[in-house]
């Protein structure tokens, strides 16, 4: 019986460290993201998954970050990329797909049909997306 109890407390006392590490882990990944230092962010919140497998929160962050990281890096190709901070799946699930939706199928008007009312929201140096602070964005090499 008291191996039994001495388990437990040892099993506890790991759990509740681990738990620290992840949160730790956590504060240390969303600094570097703050920071634009996406790679970084990546390897902390990688190490992170390890210790709590299956976390969507931890999950969600990788992916931002990964995909962050991706538009740092590309130099050689126009790029856009907005965001807005309402979770992973966007605003989809709202009627007609809400502004996620209204803003993809902008991009599509634009890059398919070649659309310049649509390009409006993407391009200039004071894009229209500017206008609505809901959204954050970023380009390279785009007119």
């Amino acid at each position: 019986m008291k191996f039994l109890v001495t388990s437990l407390i040892c099993f506890l006392c790991l759990n509740l460290n681990a738990q620290d590490d992840v949160q730790k882990l956590l504060e240390t990944a969303r600094t570097f993201t703050r920071q634009g230092d996406y790679t970084n962010a990546v390897l902390v919140l990688n190490r992170a998954a390890a210790l709590k497998p299956g976390d969507l929160t931890i999950e969600k962050d990788i992916a931002y970050n990964n995909g962050m990281d991706d538009f740092k890096r590309i130099s050689h190709v126009p790029v856009f990329v907005a965001n807005m901070d309402v979770g992973h799946g966007g605003t989809y699930g709202q009627p007609h797909g809400g502004e996620f939706a209204k803003l993809a199928t902008a991009w599509y008007q634009w890059q398919l049909k070649g659309d310049k009312e649509a390009a409006k929201l993407f391009t200039g140096n004071k894009p229209g997306l500017a206008g609505n602070t809901n959204w954050k964005f970023e380009k390279k090499n785009m007119p």
